[in-house]
């Protein structure tokens, strides 16, 4: 996992692969889970810490061609399934599967979970200098995402510290 790129067509002022998103991930999950008291055990945890590893087969499809429309989405859940078919290892972690192992709320709070973690690394990006129009997107796209989620993500990440 450490050496799949995440973000990779777009310009970064520092490395960011999938290790350290997974486990950023994990690290935000348990901190809302336990302060919203919605219980977890070890094989939710394994989910979210695990919940891109086919991407060490597939790459890291950027977002907007993974979501272009509905056919796009359904064959990217099709290479999913198919990828976990001929790698039974990686089978619990379809994106599919994944939902059908959590109970809602955990489901709900590990998908809020993944897109803040995108959210934090493009804003550390934009303090640091990258002025990218391209990374600009990547931060509209995660708040709209999220924006369902929380008033103001600004405001929330205030008064949050990992």
């Amino acid at each position: 996992m450490k050496n799949i790129e995440r973000l990779g067509r777009e310009i970064k002022i520092r490395s960011y692969n999938l290790l350290e998103h997974s486990f950023m991930v994990a690290v935000l999950f348990s901190k809302f889970a336990n302060k919203e008291d919605i219980p977890y055990d070890m094989q939710v945890f394994k989910l979210v810490l695990h919940h891109d590893i086919i991407e060490t087969i597939t790459g890291d499809l950027p977002y907007p061609v993974k979501n272009l429309n509905r056919m796009t989405e359904d064959a990217w859940n099709l290479i999913e399934k198919e990828v976990a078919i001929s790698n039974p290892r990686f089978n619990a972690y379809t994106d599919i599967r994944i939902e059908n192992e959590m109970s809602p709320l955990q489901y709900k709070l590990f998908k809020a979970c993944d897109m803040l973690e995108l959210w934090i690394f493009v804003k550390e990006e934009q303090v640091l200098g990258n002025g990218s129009i391209e990374m600009e997107k990547v931060r509209l796209k995660a708040e709209s995402i999220l924006g369902g989620q929380f008033k103001s993500i600004d405001e929330f990440m205030k008064n949050f510290t990992v």
